[in-house]
């Protein structure tokens, strides 16, 4: 007698047995399958780009009908939104980018009617206005990306953006800079009530953004550190379209960290602090705040501080906020600083960044004290 557990597996395998020769059958192999899923899936993405609203009121959708109604910039408004990886930083800058040089010559356009031509024509309008590096980002960064992924979604039939040629950029990272700018940028800086800021910047090597974010809470003046949490970011008001500065996260998450700081950073904090509490400012929140209230240096304000200190100082027209960040880094590593200890107290992602761009060589420095590392060592051996 057959029991009812081998009846049942008779008749699962019975049962297993016509879904393999349905499928072969049908020929379908692993391959076919992965496409149908990535075609599934493709479609699904198209229905639920993000609710977008057209003229007529209904959202975009995955219908060829629809596909061929969708202009650049309804597009444009789901792709950001689709780039939750990017840091606030970055989607504020693509953003900017788009809202004040794109949206005018291609916002409008169907994407199905893009043409490199359209493209290439709005790359010599730029060229005339912005930096050559400026046109390469709306083109490769902003452009190239959303087309690509609207190529993908089955939008268009090919991303039109990939056959333009872009402006050749020349990779000027900037400078360090010499000992002798270093101290006259400090005298020129320390005679304004802010000049505590180029300390902060030559001894922790932090960006603009994380400075001016800068909060008393965030000091720990006991311990020597400071917690990076928060950073000014330019961003575009959806209501005016004009770029705003807003307090958001750090760059990347690698960004957000503890850093050391030196002995005699610490005591010029204290000696600032007291200076603020004279001047009835002991309650402020913010480092770096106005003179008449407890809000914070906006980035254009203090960008425009630093110049006038730069230019009276005459340390020269190429340095810039970010210049000190290279002189830290330099500096860090002339001392001997290991490249992993620095990208924990810059908030680097990793050292290809630091070894490409910030690494600078000033006055054969780095080469001089390899030398005589190597002199001493030959020695020991010789004697």
């Amino acid at each position: 007698m057959e029991s009812l557990y081998d009846s049942q597996n008779r008749k699962a395998g019975k049962h297993n047995n016509m879904n393999i020769q349905a499928v072969q059958e049908q020929q379908i192999t692993l391959t076919d399958l992965l496409a149908v899923i990535r075609m599934a899936d493709l479609e699904k993405k198209g229905s639920n780009i993000g609710g977008s609203i057209n003229t007529s009121g209904a959202s975009l959708s995955s219908s060829s009908q629809t596909k061929k109604s969708v202009t650049y910039a309804r597009f444009y408004k789901e792709w950001i939104k689709s780039k939750t990886k990017l840091s606030p930083a970055t989607k504020s800058k693509y953003n900017y980018l788009y809202h004040n040089h794109i949206d005018a010559h291609l916002g409008d356009k169907l994407l199905t009617e893009i043409k490199p031509s359209d493209i290439a024509a709005l790359i010599e309008i730029k060229k005339e206005e912005l930096a050559s590096s400026i046109v390469k980002e709306i083109v490769c960064c902003v452009l190239r990306q959303s087309l690509k992924y609207a190529e993908g979604l089955g939008y268009i039939d090919k991303n039109v953006a990939k056959y333009v040629d872009i402006p050749t950029v020349e990779q000027n990272h900037g400078r360090a800079m010499t000992n002798d700018e270093i101290k006259r940028l400090l005298e020129e800086a320390h005679k304004h009530r802010l000049g505590i800021s180029i300390d902060l910047l030559l001894y922790t090597g932090m960006r603009r953004g994380e400075l001016l974010g800068l909060r008393w809470d965030d000091i720990d003046l006991e311990r020597g550190t400071i917690r990076i949490e928060r950073a000014f970011v330019r961003s575009v008001d959806k209501r005016t379209g004009k770029t705003v500065d807003v307090i958001g996260s750090p760059k990347t998450k690698k960004s957000a960290r503890e850093i050391a700081i030196p002995k005699s950073l610490i005591e010029t904090l204290r000696a600032y602090k007291k200076r603020e509490e004279r001047a009835g400012r002991g309650g402020y929140k913010y480092l770096l705040s106005k003179d008449g209230s407890d809000e914070p240096y906006n980035t254009a304000n203090f960008s425009r501080l630093f110049r006038k200190w730069r230019d009276t100082a005459d340390v020269g027209k190429d340095i810039h906020i970010h210049s000190l960040r290279h002189t830290y880094c330099t500096l860090m590593h002339e001392a001997g600083v290991d490249n992993y200890t620095l990208i924990q107290q810059t908030g680097h992602v990793d050292t290809r960044m630091l070894e490409r761009v910030y690494l600078h060589k000033r006055n054969m420095k780095m080469q001089e004290n390899a030398v005589a590392k190597y002199e001493a060592k030959l020695q020991e051996i010789l004697l």
